[in-house]
């Protein structure tokens, strides 16, 4: 009988301890909405069958989540046990790479509570569902696609030509990102493909960043001469960047000294 209860009683703190740690657990924030990951690792849920979708040439490009920031240390031996941690979202979470031989049965050790494929909506950017074709022929646009950092970038240039994209001449090729012409057609097809992170409208024209600051910031009231007259005249500003900051728009013409410490 004394075993009975003793049984009982860690099956009610067991139950009240997990749902005291689901009430904690924070959606993750993507552009487009809050993505709720289920804790399937805390809570024993996890299939390998539930992210097959997530997977890539023997490697699972997934969204992981903890219960707490992983240190250093801790990121180092997900490392060496086959998970390597991409671009972090808020919500205690990270992009992540997971290979194919990892254990998931040792995710809760690390302080893992789920780990679940990204779905495609969570990748799209909201302007690219609503995009048309502007009127003014100069405004051209591109679309963006990120992907995670670990796959060779040759392999993602091959992918999305094979489903129709055609790559944009541009003078930024560094980096996780590739620019294709708009082709609204093959968007979703695109943000189904593991390894791809995001995709993006842009436009790579150049234009004035600034010119509407007054207005969008109601600067106007102050500085009108029947208001509070503040015009920035006599006011000296401290910048604390340790970049030459000379060439910087907002800073031409301006600079008094610059020192690098």
């Amino acid at each position: 009988m004394k075993n009975i209860i003793q049984c009982i009683l860690l099956f009610f703190i067991q139950l009240a301890s997990f749902t005291s740690i689901a009430q904690d657990i924070k959606p993750v924030q993507f552009a487009n909405g809050n993505f709720k990951t289920n804790s399937n690792i805390a809570n024993g849920l996890f299939k390998n069958e539930d992210i097959r979708n997530a997977r890539y040439n023997d490697v699972y490009y997934v969204l992981v989540q903890f219960s707490q920031l992983p240190s250093a240390a801790t990121k180092q031996r997900l490392e060496q046990e086959g998970i390597l941690l991409d671009a972090y979202l808020p919500g205690n979470a990270y992009l992540a790479i997971i290979k194919n031989n990892f254990d998931f049965r040792k995710a809760k050790s690390f302080q893992l509570i789920a780990i679940n494929s990204v779905p495609a909506f969570y990748k799209i950017d909201q302007k690219l569902i609503e995009f048309k074709e502007p009127v003014d022929k100069e405004q051209t646009y591109n679309m963006a696609v990120t992907f995670y950092q670990s796959i060779d970038k040759k392999l993602v240039k091959a992918a999305l030509q094979q489903m129709g994209a055609v790559i944009a001449s541009t003078r930024f090729d560094a980096g996780n990102s590739i620019f294709i012409q708009v082709n609204t057609a093959i968007v979703d097809a695109i943000a189904s493909l593991p390894f791809v992170s995001s995709i993006t409208l842009e436009t790579l024209k150049d234009k004035t960043l600034n010119y509407n600051d007054i207005a969008a910031h109601g600067i106007s009231g102050l500085n009108a001469l029947n208001g509070k007259n503040l015009n920035g005249k006599n006011v000296t500003i401290g910048v604390g960047d340790n970049a030459d900051i000379s060439t910087h728009i907002d800073f031409a013409g301006r600079l008094i000294n610059r020192t690098s410490s």
